[in-house]
């Protein structure tokens, strides 16, 4: 019978392991980095993805479009909308950007552009993190216009470790880690 008990258990093991093998497992995120677990928690809802070559380019910078596409997939909503902005028509990132601007969680540029395609800083992505989950933002002090929302950020505890000046460019892998 223990010869029964320890088959049973090193196929369970086996199972588990293979399962845990079989999860879409992104080949440029080693399991120990330290976003690892950010990765994953996005790509468990559903906001992230494997390509065609299992990459998740955890350093590439994110859009304006990508960054509004991840938190509110996060955050669960449903989206829909087209033609909102000059530069936003029917694009797969429409929908996601109509709905953010229809509650006020973005604002185009004074020529009615959105700019998509530009990369997102954390500044920017400070003022839209807090206000899609409604941190708590003091916007009595009279600094910059982002020193509240990135206060807010820091009280929730959700600037990762590698943010390093306002104006810096959000990767893939900070995003993850702020999202988490």
């Amino acid at each position: 019978n223990s010869t029964l008990a320890f088959r049973l258990l090193l196929s369970f093991i086996i199972f588990f392991t293979l399962a845990q093998a079989a999860f879409a497992q992104f080949e440029d995120v080693p399991v120990d980095h330290p976003y690892a677990t950010a990765i994953q928690y996005l790509q468990e809802k559903g906001v992230v993805k494997t390509d065609e070559k299992k990459q998740f380019r955890m350093h590439d910078p994110v859009t304006r479009a990508e960054f509004i596409k991840m938190i509110l997939e996060t955050r669960g909503d449903k989206v829909s909308g087209s033609n909102c902005f000059k530069d936003v028509k029917n694009e797969w990132f429409a929908p996601y950007v109509c709905s953010a601007s229809k509650e006020k969680l973005i604002q185009g540029y004074s020529d009615k552009t959105f700019k998509p395609g530009n990369q997102i800083t954390f500044a920017k992505a400070s003022k839209i993190l807090a206000m899609t989950f409604q941190f708590d933002v003091d916007s009595t002090k009279n600094e910059t216009w982002f020193h509240g929302y990135v206060d807010a950020l820091e009280k929730m505890k959700t600037i990762p470790r590698g943010i390093f000046n306002f104006n810096q460019f959000i990767s893939r892998g900070l995003l993850a880690e702020m999202l988490w």
